[in-house]
């Protein structure tokens, strides 16, 4: 009983800290969150899955359909926005209190630690500053990892020879509901799999994978569907508006366009190696001591190897868990990935990374210098006073980074985004009462603009990866900047100071410094009290050729 008032104490401090976060900030940081709220919003209005804020309102195929569902009933009970946006980040909240809890299971499973130890680990996730950033956003990360989690330690015990097949089919099931939140979720399906085969466990796998195809088939058949562009014919084949267009309908056709060449697929796997190299000690380490030096890659190299060394030898003193296999299956995907964002990808893992660093550490401080000291071997013994000496060091930099690192980089970030959300609900409201309803408008938080005034639009340009490994092909995205704004027919321009921070940095200087190029030669129609948000009228992209646009047509459209 004390240790499960323990976990609730846990829980209790995890949502003190998301609370503080202000989470509300946050809400169109990463786009997902406003793409998903609106779907939801369309779901419980009954216009079914669509990208609610776009012109032509498109079949929704990107995403699968399970959190905007469970999104919908939230605008059901209070449409009235942003209100209602208090209880999505609550939603989430729980979600992620249950992903702790399954963290704490998980943690206590493995042999090696006490209760205490898993606690500690527990609170650890909990109060880590991803989780609490992620817990406090509307999106499907932390109740993917709520889910996929379930899913792996019920299919850790109910994957045996031994087990009624029946738990098998809830294991499916559960694993389903995951492919129904994201498509991570196949990894997922083949760690379990595994684990079925070299258990031996045939009738569970039968019965594990009749159960998770139909979930299968239901998102390949909506992720198959092909929305057809809501622009005129000439306008598909703007580079800008093709960009944008495959980035929000289709993963497959996303990857296509990011990875246009050969040249181009060396440099993302390249990069994405080294990224899955970093991923566990930027969960420890970033961003105070893992920088691109030869020190810095070595204090990486040592921290993965900690932790992977701490992961095995668990896993050898237990066994192989369907967690460990869906961890390789894991990183396979993000190799591949066009973008993938570490970071947030394996926010499921960390409790596995933390127990793994931790274990070894233990093994290296205890275990080892009595190993050596049994044998009475003096260089064993120097090598454990060094070794220990290094973990020491590692673990007060761990908590030094913990409290000072990310934590604070959050903390300022929610600042600025709720300054300048003051700002934007001017434009919002000037947008409400000046416009017409059935105005386009290009914004680069344009799903949270249509929740704020009902006006359809898009963001100017969607990067792609092809972009970020190639500068020339940045150059002519940049040059395309207004695409976007001619194949939807836009009115209205709404530019913010933010625009394109959540890009890489190149990317977002020069969409920032494109933007402000565009404001010499468009009408200002409106500026917030500090000015950081302004509202430019695009009468010259509309009516483009025309002889008082010819100044303004040389800056938006150079490439014509």
């Amino acid at each position: 009983m004390a240790t499960w008032l323990s976990v609730g104490c846990v829980l209790v401090l995890h949502v003190i800290a998301v609370v503080r976060l202000h989470p509300l900030n946050f809400f169109g940081y990463v786009e997902d969150d406003s793409i998903y709220f609106t779907s939801a919003k369309a779901l419980a209005q009954g216009h079914g899955y669509v990208l609610l804020s776009f012109p032509g309102t498109p079949l929704a195929t990107k995403y699968p359909v399970l959190y905007p569902w469970i999104l919908s009933f939230i605008w059901r009970l209070n449409p009235s926005f942003p209100q209602n946006l208090s209880a999505a980040v609550a939603l989430n909240i729980a979600f992620g209190m249950c992903f702790l809890v399954l963290a704490f299971v998980l943690l206590r499973s493995l042999k090696g630690l006490g209760d205490a130890e898993a606690l500690l680990l527990t609170a650890f996730c909990g109060l880590h500053p991803v989780i609490l950033f992620y817990s406090g956003s509307v999106l499907s990360d932390i109740p993917f990892a709520a889910i996929g989690l379930g899913a792996m330690l019920t299919g850790d015990k109910v994957i045996r020879a031994e087990a009624k097949p029946w738990r098998a089919a809830m294991c499916g099931a559960l694993a389903g509901i995951g492919l129904l939140l994201r498509f991570f979720a196949v990894p997922i399906v083949a760690g379990i799999l595994i684990v079925a085969l070299l258990r031996r466990a045939w009738r569970q796998l039968f019965v594990f994978t009749v159960s998770i195809v139909p979930f299968l088939a239901f998102v390949l058949w909506k992720s198959a569907a092909v929305p057809a562009p809501p622009v005129p014919a000439a306008a598909q084949s703007l580079p800008g508006w093709k960009m944008t267009w495959v980035y929000y309908t289709s993963y497959y056709q996303d990857w296509k366009l990011s990875v246009p060449s050969l040249h181009i697929l060396r440099a993302m796997l390249t990069n994405n190696a080294g990224m899955i190299v970093r991923a566990i000690p930027d969960y420890f380490l970033w961003p105070l001591f893992v920088h691109d030096t030869r020190a810095g890659r070595i204090l990486v190299l040592i921290v993965s190897a900690v932790a992977l060394l701490g992961i095995v030898r668990q896993a050898r003193l237990q066994e192989w868990k369907p967690i460990h296999f869906a961890l390789l299956f894991y990183l396979g995907v993000i190799f591949v990935w066009p973008f993938p964002d570490v970071y947030r990808f394996l926010i499921i893992f960390l409790p596995l990374f933390a127990a793994g660093l931790w274990y070894e550490a233990k093994y290296i401080l205890w275990m080892a210098p009595a190993e050596f000291a049994k044998h009475g071997n003096a260089g064993g013994k120097i090598t454990s006073a060094v070794a220990s000496v290094l973990v020491i060091a590692l673990a007060g930099g761990v908590f030094a980074n913990y409290w000072g690192g990310p934590r604070t980089i959050i903390e300022e970030k929610s600042r600025e985004r709720g300054a300048i959300l003051v700002e934007k609900r001017e434009a919002y409201e000037w947008i409400s009462n000046h416009t017409a309803p059935d105005a386009r408008i290009v914004a680069y938080d344009a799903a949270v603009m249509y929740i704020y005034t009902g006006r359809r639009g898009l963001r100017p340009i969607a990067f792609r990866a092809a972009e970020y490994y190639d500068s020339a092909r940045l150059n002519e995205g940049i040059d395309h900047l207004a695409d976007v704004a001619r194949a939807i027919g836009a009115d209205y321009w709404i530019v913010a100071d933010d625009d394109f921070d959540a890009g890489w940095a190149q990317a977002a200087l020069r969409g920032q410094n494109r933007e402000r190029e565009f404001g010499l030669v468009l009408p200002l129609l409106f500026q917030s009290r500090e000015g950081h948000v302004r509202i430019y009228g695009l009468g010259c992209i509309r009516n483009s050729g025309e002889p008082s646009c010819r100044a303004a047509d040389r800056v938006l459209m150079p490439v014509d």
